[in-house]
């Protein structure tokens, strides 16, 4: 039968949990000190406040499908695998720290609702088979020690809603895209002075519907003098002043 733990879910040592085929709801922490399972098509559903995931256990965990739901931020301690659909829902958000979330097998979906938190160089969740992002969903690069790369667009992703580009180290370091097409249905903001977004090394052209905010004294975004683009798809758009230049610009959208 279907679970709802109120508190927190502690596997302990020598213990194997097997969720099969229910729903496991769970609102406080998720310790593994050992093993869990899902013999079936089951999901874990963290649907608490602030939750921490694998962050004093011993064991690491193996999802088959999860679900964030509820309010606040669940946070990654530890690299896990997720076999199956991961969804993050409106109004919470998940901290994938610096861990790499591997989808594991070839058929399944990462779809964000909400607020993702991305604190390592490189560790977008990867192999998933396809990635959505609804218009209003957040997405945050945040790795402070040294450039980061950029998940880029393409036909199985194919589309950010909102990016925030933030370092804050006082050092200035680059965010790149890893391919040629950034594609946002929402805006871009670069939250500090000390960001570079370099669309040159990959040729990389986006395609906006919102706006881009930059700080005042920020870095300008590294074009190139190649055949990067931008293409502004939304309405209107107000081009923020601290924005210096572009290299090639199509404005494509509707007009009011």
């Amino acid at each position: 039968t279907n679970l709802d733990i109120n508190g927190t879910v502690t596997i302990g040592a020598g213990t194997t949990l097997d969720g099969q085929s229910f729903e496991v709801y769970v609102a406080g922490n998720w310790i593994n000190n050992n093993l869990f399972t899902q013999t079936g098509d089951g999901t874990i559903i963290f649907d608490g406040g602030n939750q921490q995931i694998d962050n004093t256990g011993t064991g690491t965990s193996r999802f088959n499908k999860v679900t964030f739901g509820g309010t606040g931020t669940k946070t990654f301690y530890k690299a896990s695998e997720i076999w199956g659909d991961l969804v993050i829902n409106s109004g919470c958000g998940v901290n994938f720290s610096t861990f790499i979330i591997d989808g594991g097998v070839a058929i399944n979906s990462f779809t964000n609702n909400g607020i993702m938190y991305l604190d390592g160089a490189n560790n977008f969740p990867t192999t998933f088979e396809s990635y959505s992002m609804s218009s209003s969903s957040d997405v945050y690069y945040r790795y402070a020690a040294g450039n980061q790369i950029m998940k880029s667009n393409d036909a199985d992703f194919p589309s950010y809603g909102d990016v925030f580009l933030q370092n804050n180290s006082t050092t200035n370091y680059n965010k790149t895209p890893d391919g040629g097409e950034l594609v946002l249905t929402g805006s871009l903001t670069i939250s500090h002075t000390d960001v570079i977004l370099d669309m040159n090394t990959n040729s990389t052209n986006m395609t906006l519907t919102g706006t881009i905010v930059m700080p005042t004294g920020g870095q300008q975004i590294n074009w190139g003098t190649g055949t990067t683009k931008l293409t502004h798809m939304g309405a209107d758009w107000n081009i923020d002043p601290d924005i210096t230049g572009f290299n090639n610009i199509e404005f494509a959208g509707t007009a009011p």
